[in-house]
């Protein structure tokens, strides 16, 4: 599975990797689990909250990750074929040690920590075999929503009866939405979409297991009891992208790949269709108005920090300090910005290049890579839990890993065939 190795103690180190990064996926969605001390009928947002500033088992495995993986950020090789995504990763490390170092605090001490895990991640991919990507980060995923979105939905239409009045009720201001085992239903869709994406991408190194079709459409159902906008852009562009992998190369695995995370989703609607046009009805007159205040907000901050920023997580410690009370509501909904308020507006810039050399680069890639890019661009451009939430920053790791390993074993480019040596199963092993 791992590949031949030159001695058993690059074959050891290789297997630990693989370990730790099937350990840093399957703890995404349970990440906030030992926060229990939440009244599990309060909102969940509190425990999202707590989780902010709070140390736990995901930021155990991200320091052990990124421990395993350091080793391998020195070597030249690891940065073959364009490697945009880790270099970016690894440079947000290195600035985010740097403002921290220069403003101690807590919050960014446990950026670094949940940053790295994520940079350690993007390295242990790039030097696995595609056998050793599917046990470790595929599997995983699948595992994960095999058992999340069943329960998601058995939330919504069975403990909730699957009445309109049950689908409408609220948990304080929060719909009875299906959120497994994570704090909302917009995280658990937003976990289910992305591990979507990959499972599907993974159809380019192997043939897809039944189970992993399984997942896809139980997965595409639940996004429909999450009643999050940003999860069905995500959705409709994976159809899209395959779509546009269907003409280009005429594989019906691509119109099957669409169907699957489509279909589920809509008919899941449909049954939900009070919930969402309640919701929809509700925060149509104050949505345009709130997200201008937040972005009004976060300019102010940026205007009185121009040059270095609030500090690497501390947005919401700052939000308090000028007499506001630093929630999910107050937080700027977009990512560029949110990264320029905390770190100025030089490295804002630069953020904003480098997510668009990713989504660049996936664009050469292949038509599936493009997909697992457009799954997290609507929260990048819409929210913000890929830098200020601990699964989120987890989320964002294998994000890019995915997409990495994409890059680095091309099967099917955009245009043209493979070359040969991209498509064999040996790893890159360290000399």
């Amino acid at each position: 599975m791992f590949g031949k190795p030159l001695d058993g103690e690059q074959n050891t180190a290789a297997l630990i990797r693989a370990c730790l990064v099937a350990a840093f996926v399957v703890l995404i969605p349970l990440a906030l689990l030992y926060l229990l001390e939440v009244d599990a009928h309060s909102p969940h947002i509190e425990r999202r909250l707590l989780g902010v500033s709070t140390f736990g088992p995901l930021d155990v495995i991200s320091i052990m990750v990124a421990a395993a993986a350091f080793p391998l950020v020195f070597r030249r090789d690891t940065y073959e074929r364009y490697a945009i995504g880790l270099i970016g990763i690894i440079a947000f490390v290195v600035i985010t040690a740097i403002a921290v170092a220069a403003e101690p605090s807590a919050e960014g001490v446990l950026r670094i920590v949940r940053l790295s895990g994520a940079a350690g991640v993007v390295v242990s991919v790039r030097w696995m075999s595609p056998s050793t990507y599917m046990a470790a980060v595929v599997w995983p995923l699948t595992a994960s929503v095999l058992i999340q979105a069943p329960w998601a939905l058995l939330q919504t239409f069975v403990w909730g009866n699957g009445h309109e009045s049950a689908i409408t009720a609220r948990f304080d201001h929060a719909w009875t939405h299906g959120y497994g085992t994570m704090d909302g239903g917009y995280a658990l869709a937003a976990f289910v979409v992305l591990a979507i994406a990959i499972i599907l991408g993974s159809g380019a190194f192997r043939r897809l297991h039944p189970l992993m079709w399984v997942a896809v459409v139980v997965g595409s159902a639940s996004i429909a009891t999450s009643f999050g906008r940003q999860a069905v852009l995500a959705a409709l562009a994976i159809a899209f992208f395959y779509g546009l992998g269907f003409i280009a190369k005429r594989r019906w695995e691509y119109v099957a790949g669409a169907v699957a995370t489509v279909v589920p989703m809509t008919l899941g609607i449909w049954r939900t269709w009070v919930g969402w046009s309640v919701r929809a009805s509700e925060t149509a007159a104050g949505f345009q108005s709130g997200r201008e205040s937040m972005l009004e907000r976060a300019f102010t901050v940026i205007g009185r920090n121009r040059l270095t920023g609030v500090g690497p997580g501390r947005y919401p410690p700052y939000l308090a300090e000028i007499g506001l009370t630093p929630t999910d509501a107050t937080i700027v909904h977009n990512v560029p910005v949110l990264i320029t308020a905390e770190y100025g507006i030089p490295i804002g810039v630069l953020f904003t290049l480098w997510i668009g050399l990713v989504g660049l680069a996936s664009v050469f890639t292949s038509f599936r890579a493009m997909a697992i890019f457009a799954v997290v661009a609507p929260y990048l451009l819409f929210d913000h839990p890929h830098v200020v939430y601990g699964y989120g920053v987890a989320s964002m790791g294998v994000w890019l890993a995915a997409l990495e390993f994409h890059r680095r074993n091309r099967t099917e480019p955009v245009l043209g065939r493979p070359p040969a040596a991209e498509t064999h199963d040996r790893p890159l092993q360290p000399a």
